[in-house]
């Protein structure tokens, strides 16, 4: 055995180097060609690593695995922007939906629903609005099939003009709505929302 420290020739089994005292690492036994020797924990020993190829068979049910994550992953992802666009519309209805909402309202005689339209500093002139339409149509007064045509002028503000149906006023006349009675509802967004305006607003020919 060679010391490694002083380069002195040693006994195979010796510990310690016979010139230097240097400690000396024994020296690990050969295999025999074909034998696999039993590796120590902690030993390194790169030939004994053995690194196998999976079969065809494996290959390829892992590439249809992949596949198979990979397309639902896909279809994940499609149903959580659908969502999310649903979502969205829903929380924040169109120029048209708000303006149907509030025939609705009317037919419904409900006051609140038909203020909850308008924004909160304006509900008291809605309420006030609502009133008045309520006595021109009476008890059995309401809207027919109301067809809307939306005008945006820009990305705030619109104009939901009442073009097609019909309104039964409270004496029993039955108005046909036409586009030329410039009925109309105003409304505006405001914080991605669209709510109606009392201003401009004309429902009743």
């Amino acid at each position: 055995m060679i010391c490694p420290q002083c380069g002195a020739e040693n006994p195979d089994n010796a510990q310690f180097c016979t010139l230097c005292a240097a400690k000396l690492e024994p020296l690990l036994p050969e295999s025999a060609p074909g034998e696999r020797r039993r590796v120590s924990a902690g030993e390194w020993r790169g030939e004994d690593l053995l690194v196998t190829r999976p079969s065809k068979a494996v290959q390829k049910k892992m590439v249809a695995f992949r596949v198979k994550l990979t397309v639902a992953s896909i279809l994940v992802a499609a149903v959580v922007a659908w969502l999310v666009l649903s979502l969205t519309v829903w929380a924040n209805p169109s120029p048209s939906k708000v303006s149907s909402k509030l025939i609705e309202a009317l037919n419904d005689r409900s006051r609140a629903d038909f203020a909850s339209l308008f924004r909160e500093e304006e509900r008291a002139s809605a309420e006030s609005m609502y009133e008045g339409l309520i006595r021109e149509l009476g008890a059995a007064g309401a809207y027919r099939d109301v067809k809307f045509r939306v005008v945006k002028p820009d990305n705030y503000t619109a104009y939901a003009h009442l073009e097609s149906g019909s309104v039964t006023l409270g004496d029993g006349t039955v108005v046909n709505i036409q586009s030329s009675d410039n009925l109309v509802v105003y409304l505006e967004s405001h914080g991605g929302k669209w709510y109606a305006r009392t201003l401009q607003t004309r429902l009743l020919p």
